[in-house]
């Protein structure tokens, strides 16, 4: 996978994060999140939520901190194709933008994204860490306890702090933001 490997951490890591990280999916019980290589064709997602329950969607998710003017169009291609290997499951989509700047808003698919219950949608994550500093002023990022609110994740390096691979504290279970 060559997006951030804390993104694709965080996601797996249980329902409450992904359900911050992602503006709202939430899954019964437990799930996979794993990034899935398609054949014939070969794309690579950056992560698929596979809920173990035959009645929970499937969830595409694409997260994207860079400029990428096809993000849209490869997350609908992605939708396919992972609907293609899961016949009989509903598919849905998920892109993930760092910040609201790198969205390219590529029509049709912005407007269907917007939606209700559409079957891609888009968050972003900046505003998303930003909302949570507001409603939990001081909470700390996991996996590195730095404040959410005072630094991107190169400043958390910069300070020595960053990922340890370790369970993230109790009381902590909020992602970095990522810049």
């Amino acid at each position: 996978m060559k997006t951030d490997r804390e993104i694709y951490t965080l996601l797996g890591a249980d329902a409450e994060t992904l359900a911050i990280l992602t503006d709202g999916i939430r899954v019964r019980g437990p799930y996979r999140f794993e990034a899935l290589e398609v054949k014939g064709l070969d794309r690579r997602t950056d992560g698929v939520l596979l809920p173990e329950a035959p009645d929970e969607p499937i969830w595409v998710i694409e997260f994207q901190a860079r400029d990428d003017p096809k993000i849209y169009h490869r997350s609908v291609v992605e939708l396919g194709l992972v609907g293609e290997r899961n016949l009989g499951r509903v598919v849905r989509g998920l892109i993930l933008f760092a910040t609201p700047a790198l969205d390219p808003r590529t029509e049709p698919w912005y407007a269907a994204a917007r939606q209700p219950d559409a079957p891609l949608r888009v968050a972003y994550l900046q505003p998303i860490l930003e909302a949570l500093e507001r409603r939990e002023p001081g909470i700390r990022c996991w996996p590195c306890s730095c404040p959410i609110g005072s630094r991107t994740r190169s400043d958390c390096a910069k300070k020595g702090h960053g990922p340890s691979g370790a369970s993230p504290p109790r009381r902590c279970r909020r992602p970095c933001a990522s810049a």
